[in-house]
Formats: C-alpha cells, structure tokens, sequence
C-alpha cells in the first residue's frame, strides 16, 4: 500500500509549485483522496475487539458481561476519587476489589 501511494503522489501533477491558499487546500485535498484510496480500513475491521468470539473464541458471553460489571465498579469507584480523598468510597472500592478477585 505504501509503494502505491508513494508512486500515486508522484504522479500527480501540480498546478502550480506557488503557495497559496486556494493551492493548498486543493493539495491537501487530493492528498487526503490518496490516502483513504491506498490505505483505507475496511469498517468490518473496527466492528472486532478484542473480546469477540471470531478472535477469541474460548471467552464466552458470560466472561464478556463480568468484564463488563467489573469496568462498572472500577468506573463508579473512579469517579468516587478526587484531590482530598485520594481512595474515594471505601464500599465502592471494596465491591470492585471483591469482584476482581472472584474473575
């Protein structure tokens, strides 16, 4: 992919090698025409995690939804944290230690 595009922006021919405003667009729009055209990621691939059953067949749906409840402790946890109480909820943090431990 690379090699086209470096052979597509070779080939591509320039107006005019004066900068100017209207140059400039045209040129980083052609630019951006060449890069989604040469190095263009399908939508399929965005759609995967890292927790999908097609790459990681042995996790199930139900490790997948403990993930979940623990990313929700941990997140409800956080949020309890700030500048003057550095630990935050001490309940909260002990359910999502308690969690984690039993995933």
């Amino acid at each position: 992919n690379l090699n086209k595009f470096i052979d597509d922006v070779s080939q591509t021919q320039y107006e005019s090698l004066k900068y100017s405003e209207d140059n400039f667009v045209k040129f980083t729009e052609k630019l951006k025409q060449l890069i989604d055209a040469n190095f263009k990621i399908e939508s399929e691939a965005f759609k995967r995690s890292k927790r999908n059953l097609l790459v990681n067949p042995w996790i199930t749906p139900g490790i997948i939804a403990s993930v979940k409840k623990k990313e929700f402790y941990y997140r409800q946890w956080k949020r309890s944290t700030n500048k003057s109480y550095l630990m935050g909820d001490i309940e909260l943090y002990n359910i999502y230690s308690n969690f984690r431990r039993e995933l």
